[in-house]
């Protein structure tokens, strides 16, 4: 990510949610003198950053931080002999794993 993009990225977190225009971005993103120099200069930034899936749009053309929303921790299953070994150390373990009662494994000794 080069400078550019990382000024918009910065500023747009302060908008987390909201969409904002391009023109915004572009005057207060990298600061007062950039703006000045190039008007268009967070177009391409923005471009390349939609193109990435870091910055979403919306239809008016305003734009926001592309954020996925964290989906719960899942339990992850383990076999009935790693229970057993981790039950054996005495510590609890109690939702971080779902063991799988029918899936028994005979112990042929």
């Amino acid at each position: 990510m080069d400078s550019d993009e990382q000024f918009i990225c910065e500023f747009l977190k302060f908008w987390r949610g909201q969409f904002v225009g391009q023109r915004e971005i572009a005057r207060r993103a990298a600061g007062k003198r950039k703006y000045q120099e190039d008007p268009g200069w967070a177009k391409r930034a923005l471009a390349r950053l939609v193109e990435k899936g870091i910055v979403e749009t919306d239809t008016t053309g305003h734009f926001r931080l592309y954020f996925q929303e964290k989906k719960k921790q899942s339990k992850k299953w383990i076999a009935p002999d790693i229970r057993n070994i981790l039950a054996a150390s005495g510590k609890d373990f109690a939702g971080v794993f779902e063991i799988d009662e029918e899936a028994e494994v005979c112990n042929n000794a």
